[in-house]
């Protein structure tokens, strides 16, 4: 079973073993975990490699690790606030020319209005 070879110590011990064969399997050692924190320069990094070595086990350095992905978050959010920002910018920008170019034209509807006054009153003089 699963490329390994089984003798079994009686006929009651086969029918169990043909029953349920993962019983008298040896499991696979779950493998051993630590994680290690404290503040830069109190040795834990020496300390986390110390016991690497002396079990054989892999470290992993998290600043390293999640370094590009923290540098892609914080590229993202200065282009998100970038874009919020010139939008807000020209939305700005758009509201005064607007605000602008009704003020010019109420000023030269108003002009107008006083030229038309001004022209209409030396008619009036001339006609008493």
């Amino acid at each position: 079973f699963m490329d390994k070879i089984f003798v079994l110590s009686s006929k009651e011990s086969l029918k169990e073993f043909q029953k349920n064969p993962r019983r008298y399997i040896i499991q696979p050692r779950a493998p051993c975990k630590l994680f290690l924190y404290g503040p830069r320069s109190s040795g834990i990094e020496q300390l986390a490699q110390d016991i690497g070595k002396k079990y054989n086990a892999t470290v992993i350095d998290m600043v390293a690790y999640a370094q590009p992905k923290m540098d892609e978050l914080r590229q993202q959010y200065i282009d998100t606030i970038k874009n919020e920002v010139q939008r807000a910018t020209i939305d700005k920008l758009q509201l005064q020319a607007d605000t602008e170019a009704a003020e010019k034209l109420a000023q030269e509807a108003t002009t107008s209005k006083t030229e038309d006054k001004i022209d209409e009153e030396p008619e009036q003089l001339t006609k008493e």
